[in-house]
């Protein structure tokens, strides 16, 4: 897959914004959640191991121990989580009884 068709993928699947909570830049990098260098798959260039990130929470992200790096994925799962969770509640908003309910 090419980067361009990463790119639209990423940005089909997340939206414009960087993935990070609380942070309303754009993202302009695409992020490993889990690089090759600590014992990712052979091909980490996928998109379902891929995030998009402004420059500065990239930096972060890549300059983390792996504690730090646990955290922060932690904070981008819980992200995109919600996320998904609008998004299908949007979609289906009979959806948003069964949550509260839940």
């Amino acid at each position: 897959m090419s980067d361009a068709e990463l790119n639209a993928l990423v940005l089909e699947l997340q939206g414009s914004k960087c993935l990070m909570p609380d942070c309303d830049d754009p993202w302009q990098e695409k992020a490993h959640c889990e690089p090759s260098g600590m014992g990712g798959r052979p091909s980490t260039k996928t998109p379902e191991n891929l995030v998009g990130l402004c420059k500065h929470h990239h930096d972060v992200f890549d300059g983390r121990d792996l504690h730090g790096r646990q955290r922060m994925l932690r904070l981008l799962m819980r992200s995109l989580a919600d996320s998904v969770r609008r998004r299908r509640i949007e979609s289906d908003p009979s959806l948003l009884h069964d949550e509260v309910a839940g």
